[in-house]
């Protein structure tokens, strides 16, 4: 094996390292993008970056669901929780859930989500803004009742369900898919809490 191989192979390792770990990171609910250069760049030196990071997930309470707007409740019995992406099919699957439930809902909690990074960011515009902006919008679209807004930080897919679960929702409404660059016929988000039955799920 020649030196160049060598080199080539050990370039390619240090590359892969790297992509690896940077997908863990998105899969845990940080910036993937961010992560990704990272990784390309840093190698296996993005890991012990990685594992502080992680350290420090739990401790910072920018991380903490944030409520940001109170709701009025309905007459119903069914707290329903809907995510919201901006996305067209996140907008259908709120009116599907208005429709759907109608006179039936309790309490309706529209939930965006935003990655670690992004929570802790002090950056003026940030996702955080946009998300908070897409929320108010999405609410002010509801007619039979106020919803309440909150924002939540992590993995998607992960976010959500555990705040339908520690918040006592009934069912847990998201679109088939997001703004992710997919075409497939459900999002990574939506295919994940298909598979994950914490509460039950209506992809609309």
């Amino acid at each position: 094996m020649t030196s160049t191989q060598k080199l080539v192979i050990i370039a390619t390792l240090w590359v892969l390292i790297g992509m690896t770990a940077s997908v863990v990171m998105g899969r845990r609910g940080h910036s993937s993008f961010s992560w990704l250069l990272l990784g390309a760049l840093l190698g296996p030196l993005v890991v012990p970056i990685g594992l502080s990071a992680v350290r420090a997930e739990k401790r910072d309470p920018r991380v903490h669901a944030r409520p940001l707007g109170e709701g009025t409740s309905g007459s119903g019995t069914v707290d329903v929780l809907v995510g919201i992406d901006g996305s067209v099919q996140a907008a259908a699957a709120l009116r599907a859930a208005v429709d759907l439930f109608s006179d039936r809902i309790g309490r309706l909690t529209l939930a965006g989500v935003i990655d670690y990074d992004s929570a802790i960011s002090s950056r003026p515009w940030d996702t955080e803004q946009v998300a908070t902006e897409e929320l108010e919008r999405s609410a002010a679209s509801v007619d039979i009742l106020r919803p309440a807004t909150v924002l939540l930080v992590g993995y998607p897919p992960t976010a959500l369900m555990r705040h339908a679960i520690e918040e006592g929702y009934e069912v847990l409404v998201v679109g088939r898919r997001g703004h992710g660059a997919s075409k497939t016929l459900l999002g990574s988000t939506a295919m994940r809490l298909g598979h994950e039955a914490g509460v039950p799920v209506l992809i609309v």
